[in-house]
């Protein structure tokens, strides 16, 4: 996998980032006041967020705004670096973790899913907007959410010398790859 990152991005030219790779599914979303996790959407208003992350099944972009209003982006790619970002080094899977996120989702009365998620050590309800993108519909309760994470290892070029940007110390990376349904739970 290809780690490049691109620094100095200007709130509006922030979109065309997120709009250049086709392969987004997922995008968590964090501001001042609100946090979303969600399906990615191409028209979302993305510099109205401080920082996120998008990420499907061949990459995944996080980015944060710096002092000043620009924005840093870091990007992991099964696939080439667009125009615009420098490459830090290539990357090999090492392990594949499951994080487990807040919540049960709730059932009908009748057993069916719902997509509400209830979590009584925040406590809060988490649905729409800000519940979890899912696809599955588990057939059995209690059922909990969890969040794929590709662990990675960051390989330096050998002719890199550290600028601006140093990956090093942390030379694991971490990828999101995929929400999923897992059964089990409290009750």
């Amino acid at each position: 996998m290809n780690v490049g990152y691109c620094i100095g991005v200007k709130s509006d030219d922030l979109a065309s980032h997120f709009t250049s790779n086709t392969g987004w599914t997922y995008m968590l979303l964090q501001g001042p006041g609100d946090i979303w996790f969600t399906w990615f959407k191409s028209h979302t208003s993305w510099a109205d967020w401080d920082q996120g992350v998008v990420f499907g099944k061949t990459a995944e972009m996080r980015w944060r705004k710096r002092r000043g209003g620009l924005f840093h982006l870091v990007l992991v790619t099964t696939e080439e670096l667009p125009a615009g970002f420098k490459l830090v080094g290539t990357a090999e899977h090492i392990e594949t973790k499951s994080v487990y996120l807040w919540g049960e989702r709730v059932f009908t009365p009748d057993d069916k899913p719902t997509a509400t998620w209830v979590e009584g050590r925040i406590p809060q309800i988490i649905n729409d907007p800000r519940g979890y993108p899912l696809n599955t519909r588990p057939n059995q309760r209690p059922c909990r959410v969890a969040l794929k994470v590709e662990i990675l290892e960051l390989l330096r070029p050998a002719s890199t010398s550290p600028g601006p940007f140093d990956p090093t110390p942390p030379r694991r990376l971490e990828r999101y790859l995929r929400v999923v349904d897992v059964p089990g739970g409290s009750s």
